[in-house]
């Protein structure tokens, strides 16, 4: 009883899910989040508008490596934080360098997960049925770290695209939660 006598502090992560608006362009920007605090990670996945509502098709096998039926493949991306830091600073180039950002998605998973004695995600999984991307911002300065931010997602496809996609992002941010006790009872903040 003496523990819920003072306020009780932990913090968690909450997750955001943002979809951008569908596009067939080249190259573009995908603002994330205007005004995100403490943000963690972020996840960043392509998938076809077709495949959405497609009945005979899996919306949830991503096209991020290979963005259209006519493929167009993702050139470069990088993740831009508020203060015009890019993330990684050497941008993603996922169509001649892939192994580099699976092996940061890999770090991610064997960090987090309790369950690292297997995994479904090979390279070949990784490639074919849910490719997406991975940036890591928990080792950010303490100004954004621990501040309020913009995250805009910057990519390069080869070509346009005929088909029309989206970019979807996950975001993983850090917020902070209090139990205390007020007139005999226990209030969550």
């Amino acid at each position: 009883m003496s523990k819920f006598q003072k306020p009780y502090k932990w913090t968690y992560l909450r997750e955001n899910i943002e979809r951008s608006n569908s596009t067939t362009q080249r190259a573009g920007h995908f603002k994330i989040l205007s005004g995100i605090s403490k943000p963690r990670h972020v996840f960043v996945f392509i998938i076809n508008d077709a495949e959405i509502n497609s009945q005979t098709s899996n919306a949830f096998l991503y096209n991020t490596f290979s963005v259209s039926t006519d493929p167009r493949t993702l050139q470069n991306c990088h993740l831009e934080v508020g203060n015009g830091q890019e993330y990684p600073e050497i941008h993603y180039t996922p169509s001649t360098d892939l192994s580099r950002v699976y092996r940061d998605v890999l770090k991610y998973v064997h960090r987090n997960s309790e369950y690292s004695e297997g995994s479904l995600l090979n390279i070949s999984n990784f490639q074919t049925l849910f490719p997406f991307l991975y940036f890591d911002l928990t080792k950010q300065k303490a100004d954004i770290r621990d501040g309020t931010t913009k995250l805009t997602f910057r990519y390069e496809l080869s070509e346009t695209t005929t088909t029309d996609y989206s970019v979807y992002a996950l975001t993983l941010y850090e917020q902070e939660a209090e139990l205390v006790q007020q007139n005999g009872k226990l209030l969550f903040r």
